[in-house]
């Protein structure tokens, strides 16, 4: 009986550690996000520092809104406004580069997490 019980905990065990995704806080997103586009863009330190208070602002933004009940929309919102006010400090050839990272982005996560979405 022991034996059976054991068996089922790490069964269960390791069936919820391969669901779970990690999360990282929206200071280490927006560092990631900031890091890429100096190595990437090669952006001076002031428009840097900027889209870091951008970036930061709209991760924590963003963490908010997946609390709220109509969070797809509130989410879209933060992402069309956080895109537009990164335009307007990167010239056209650095925010196509920019857009063509973000959709491959967000392609990325519409297929990691297909099917693992939980109704709420």
């Amino acid at each position: 009986m022991k034996i059976k019980f054991l068996f089922l905990c790490c069964i269960l065990g390791i069936t919820f550690s391969a669901i779970a995704q990690p999360r990282y806080s929206p200071e280490i997103r927006a560092k990631n996000e900031v890091s890429w586009m100096k190595d990437s863009l090669a952006l001076p330190q002031d428009k840097l520092d900027k889209i870091s208070k951008i970036s930061l602002d709209y991760n924590q933004n963003m963490d908010k809104a997946s609390e709220l009940p109509g969070k797809v929309k509130a989410q879209q919102k933060l992402m069309k406004k956080k895109d537009a006010t990164i335009k307007a400090l990167l010239s056209k050839t650095q925010y196509q580069k920019y857009c063509k990272k973000e959709k491959m982005i967000r392609d990325r996560e519409k297929v990691i997490y297909k099917g693992n979405r939980q109704p709420y």
